[in-house]
């Protein structure tokens, strides 16, 4: 599947989204960004995670940026890019506290804060990228 969106169960504090993706080759479509989307629903996100190999003016890098009400606050981003074209990857988010801290390839963390208070997360969304397996434990 190329986008997909699930809204349920509802994931809470402490839990652990493990998501295992397939790059395409450039042959078959190559994707220059995918991102992934953890919130209350698609305008209230408390992680838009977007992964651009070549889109605009970014070349590898992760942007990170949270939404409320439909409005996106200001972007954190990472120059570590661990992502390698037509292999699989996992990442793995977890819900904390006081932020998000996703778990890239060769196990480096980041960490995003919470930007507004939440519970429980009602929505997953995974955008321009094939999905090969999620995992919520």
């Amino acid at each position: 599947m190329t986008g997909s969106t699930f809204s349920r169960p509802p994931i809470y504090e402490g839990v652990e989204v493990d998501l295992i993706i397939i790059f395409s080759d450039k042959e078959a479509g190559w994707q220059i960004k995918f991102n992934v989307n953890l919130g209350k629903d698609s305008r209230n996100l408390v992680i838009h995670f977007d992964v651009r190999f070549d889109y605009l003016e970014d070349r590898s890098k992760i942007v990170m940026n949270s939404m409320k009400d439909g409005v996106f606050a200001e972007e954190q981003r990472e120059s570590f890019f661990p992502f390698q074209e037509g292999s699989d990857t996992k990442l793995c988010f977890t819900f904390e506290h006081t932020k998000i801290t996703v778990r890239l390839p060769a196990g480096r963390p980041v960490s995003f804060p919470l930007r507004f208070p939440i519970v429980q997360l009602l929505y997953v969304s995974v955008d321009e990228l094939q999905l090969k397996s999620i995992i919520i434990k």
